[in-house]
């Protein structure tokens, strides 16, 4: 459920552009302050499905596996909020299946154009394999 929840929003985001949230936790409200140099404290401290900054007290951290170009499986820890991982939680395994049934279906009925230039965009992204 986690992973493609994240292909999505990360699809969603690269056609709309991630969102600039205020330093402030998204569960909590608390300030997020970084005793490190510039916005680079902050990168781990953000969900990964809503882009929000998360506090130590709220965040969730899952170990997820994926697979990266070269078909090697890897697993990295992945943040995310409280209110992102309860949505995700709620989700209809089934409904999630469809889903992306659905959406791999598409790329295959696209035109030989349309593929190939897919392929290629995404030679240096990550997919995501089902846990």
């Amino acid at each position: 459920k986690l992973g493609f929840m994240l292909d999505r929003r990360y699809q969603e985001s690269k056609m709309n552009g991630a969102p600039n949230r205020k330093s402030v936790c998204v569960t909590c409200s608390a300030p997020i302050t970084s005793r490190r140099i510039g916005d680079f404290g902050k990168s781990n401290s953000t969900c990964k499905l809503c882009f929000g900054f998360v506090c130590s007290a709220c965040k969730i951290t899952q170990k997820l596996s994926f697979c990266d170009a070269d078909l090697l499986l890897s697993q990295r820890k992945v943040t995310f909020c409280k209110g992102c991982f309860s949505e995700v939680s709620r989700m209809s395994a089934t409904d999630i299946a469809r889903a992306s049934l659905l959406s791999k279906k598409r790329i295959h009925d696209t035109s030989s154009v349309d593929t190939a230039f897919s392929s290629i965009g995404n030679s240096t992204e990550l997919s995501y394999c089902s846990q």
